[in-house]
């Protein structure tokens, strides 16, 4: 399924299960989903948090190599 089909289940969930609204978080894929759920139905969301919502995903060993890079400089603190 697309982003925006995905974004139209999202609004069915929401309705079945009696939620007005809801704050957004994403990161990658979530946040493009995240975007456009937003831009639809911007009476639905108290607020939107995106991370990388690009149009490419990282590899997996990028992803790898970043939050291992990561992990070593907060260990060395």
């Amino acid at each position: 399924p697309s982003l925006v089909e995905l974004a139209q289940e999202l609004v069915l969930v929401l309705d079945h299960f009696k939620i007005n609204q809801l704050i957004c978080l994403g990161e990658g894929l979530g946040a493009k989903l995240a975007a456009r759920f937003a831009m639809r139905n911007p009476s639905r969301c108290q607020g939107v948090a995106v991370i990388h919502p690009t149009g490419s995903t990282a590899s997996f060993m990028t992803s790898f190599k970043d939050k291992f890079v990561n992990l070593l400089s907060y260990k060395s603190q």
